[in-house]
């Protein structure tokens, strides 16, 4: 699978205006909080919660739109909460 197959870098580079410095501002956000994303999706599942786990599946869905990755954002993980 080549990059250009799940993000979409020339429009990721106009979304950001070139600016790599927030490139990188917004994969370490992303890195924060993903862990506790992915948490709250497992106690969802876990808890049998639909509510938690939309919630927590919908924001982690929008953080992974920041970096135009949509081929991503349509794989079966973001599609959970549709399935409970």
């Amino acid at each position: 699978m080549d990059i250009q197959d799940v993000i979409n870098t020339g429009e990721l580079k106009e979304r950001l205006d070139g600016d790599f410095d927030l490139l990188k501002e917004l994969i370490e956000i992303f890195i924060m909080d993903s862990d506790s994303l992915l948490a709250k999706i497992k106690e969802g599942i876990d808890e049998r919660d639909p509510e938690k786990l939309s919630k927590a599946s919908h924001t982690l869905k929008g953080a992974v739109s920041n970096f135009s990755a949509k081929n991503l954002v349509k794989m079966r993980p973001f599609c959970l909460p549709k399935a409970i």
